[in-house]
């Protein structure tokens, strides 16, 4: 009996010891090959306007837990919780100030920070022949928080855009989701401090929990791996229930489509539309010009195979508009004297044109390509409207 629990505990030393020797080796060649799995930006400061991601941090972003990942990025956040350089509330001599709010499509998490259209549109316009803005040095400066809509861009806008006095407020809107998203706002937060249990914040916390060893690249990548795991049937559940509802927005007159929903989805844009009218008079007393910029919707000029909506929802088609919003924002900002430029024109011309893609195939955002799209339509649209004009105070454009 002695000689076989001795036995037993050799094998078990010798198991526990192969073991953990796999473990490390798995652990060396991913630090090797210099794998980092997602850390994410994930430790979040949750406020009445929303939630932040936690100063000067840094993180490998592959997009949502749980989605395809169609990219790697090493994501840095500056001391206001931005992705985008330091800048100093004071304004130097000889500097106009552009500010980009927005959500997701503002904050760039999905590329390099040198490749977000921000950074190339500053270089740009300061290589500009034109010498737009009166030949001053151009300093953008980039507000983007994912899932945000005009109404937490508003508070945004409030609370830190305009303390860096910027002669010009550009604020994005995404016709596809930001009326939703100010809709949600409505619902009082009982305790601003606590983050929400649910959604994404749910995964978060699954991901934190599971992260035994935090410095262990391969415990991040099972924790990863088991959220991707555990997630997939109810993210896809979910994604078919908010494409039916999304679609609303888009319903033709007289399509049937929609009934219960029409009229919230009426309430919510015409909300959004008025937060941005909003945000154009506080621009406006605090001496700065304002433009609303309509980010592009792919399913109004790209309907090819799988990228097409109708794929899963044939019932749908021919019922639907996918210019609808843009259209009822750029008539709602045109009786508002409020400027607007629809992205989703250069869009739909250059792809066309060369049929190239501008958009993340399962994220949705905009690849590098698409970047530098937006800094090409925004440089030309920004010298026109704004650039070679004279600003007198209190006078919009």
């Amino acid at each position: 009996m002695k000689k076989f629990l001795i036995k037993l505990a050799v094998n078990l030393a010798v198991s526990f010891a192969v073991f953990f020797a796999t473990l490390l080796t798995i652990e060396f060649v991913l630090r090797a090959v210099h794998y980092e799995p997602p850390a994410y930006v994930t430790q979040e400061k949750y406020r009445q306007v929303g939630w932040l991601y936690m100063p000067n941090s840094t993180a490998l972003w592959c997009g949502n837990l749980g989605r395809v990942m169609d990219f790697e990025n090493t994501v840095t956040t500056n001391s206001e919780s931005l992705h985008d350089t330091e800048h100093s509330f004071e304004k130097k001599a000889g500097v106009y100030r552009i500010l980009c709010l927005g959500d997701s499509y503002v904050e760039a998490f999905q590329v390099p920070l040198e490749k977000a259209f921000f950074k190339q549109l500053e270089k740009e316009l300061n290589m500009d022949p034109r010498k737009p803005f009166g030949g001053k040095k151009i300093e953008m400066i980039a507000i983007g928080h994912s899932g945000y809509g005009a109404i937490q861009e508003a508070a945004e806008l409030s609370r830190l855009g305009l303390k860096y006095s910027p002669d010009l407020v550009l604020v994005f809107l995404t016709t596809q989701n930001d009326f939703k998203d100010d809709l949600f706002r409505l619902f009082p937060i009982k305790d601003p401090q606590a983050p929400d249990t649910s959604g994404i914040y749910a995964k978060l916390l699954l991901y934190d929990r599971l992260q035994v060893f935090k410095r262990s690249f391969l415990n991040r990548w099972l924790a990863f791996k088991i959220v991707q795991w555990s997630e997939k049937k109810e993210i896809d559940r979910q994604n078919r229930e908010a494409f039916a509802m999304d679609m609303a927005i888009y319903e033709k007159p007289g399509a049937g489509l929609f009934d219960e929903s029409r009229q919230v989805w009426q309430n919510a844009v015409q909300l959004t539309l008025n937060t941005h009218k909003k945000m154009s008079d506080d621009a406006a007393s605090h001496q700065a010009r304002y433009a609303s910029i309509l980010i592009d919707n792919p399913s109004g000029y790209q309907m090819e195979g799988g990228t097409s909506p109708f794929v899963s929802h044939p019932e749908f088609k021919g019922k639907l508009d996918f210019t609808i919003p843009a259209t009822k924002a750029k008539d709602f900002f045109g009786r508002s004297g409020v400027p607007c430029l629809d992205l989703s024109d250069g869009f739909g011309e250059f792809y066309r044109n060369t049929h190239k893609p501008t958009h993340f195939v399962h994220d949705g955002h905009w690849n590098e390509q698409g970047h530098r799209l937006v800094a090409e339509l925004l440089e030309d649209y920004l010298v026109r409207t704004f650039g070679e004009k004279t600003k007198e105070p209190g006078v919009s454009p």
